[in-house]
């Protein structure tokens, strides 16, 4: 997708299933941006050590998104368009915050999209882990198809052993 948020009425599974690629980086670096003017711009004079705190901690998120951002690449696109959607939302969330409402509802869309990238990683986190279910259980099916194959092996050498013995039996006679 390149930078910016992305457009009106567009819809994130079409996005993914069409295989576009989005510069996680660049819109969370628009998202703190936008969340950081938004913010200002509402503070009044005895809310600036607040709207500081704050900016604080989205630094600290905007950080801690990137880090995710590099291991969600490595994820399913699918994975990494939720993601992207997350954090396009919440800039395009912020960057409409003109007055102290509009600033409040950023916030709101700042921790969905958080949630949203969590679920995201979370997704990406249960894919694995149903990857290593499938893989432990083809381990066992082998083993119960190899434990089976020794069993029908055991059950043919104590059944030649057996008429082998009948036929000494009758020999000696």
């Amino acid at each position: 997708m390149g930078g910016g948020a992305p457009p009106p009425g567009w819809d994130l599974e079409t996005a993914a299933e069409e295989g576009e690629t989005f510069d996680l980086l660049q819109l969370c670096a628009a998202a703190a941006a936008a969340a950081a003017a938004a913010a200002a711009a509402a503070a009044a004079p005895g809310e600036a050590a607040e709207a500081a705190a704050a900016d604080g901690m989205k630094k600290k998120k905007k950080k801690k998104e990137e880090e995710e951002t590099k291991e969600t690449k490595k994820k399913k696109k699918k994975t990494a368009a939720a993601a992207a959607a997350a954090a396009a939302a919440a800039a395009a969330a912020a960057a409409a915050a003109e007055e102290e409402e509009a600033a409040a509802a950023a916030a709101e869309e700042e921790e969905a999209a958080a949630a949203a990238a969590a679920a995201a990683a979370a997704a990406a986190a249960d894919g694995n882990s149903n990857k290593k279910r499938e893989r432990q259980q083809t381990i066992n099916t082998n083993e119960e198809k190899e434990k089976e194959k020794e069993k029908e092996e055991t059950e043919k050498k104590q059944k030649k052993n057996k008429t082998e013995g009948e036929l000494h039996i009758h020999r000696s006679f």
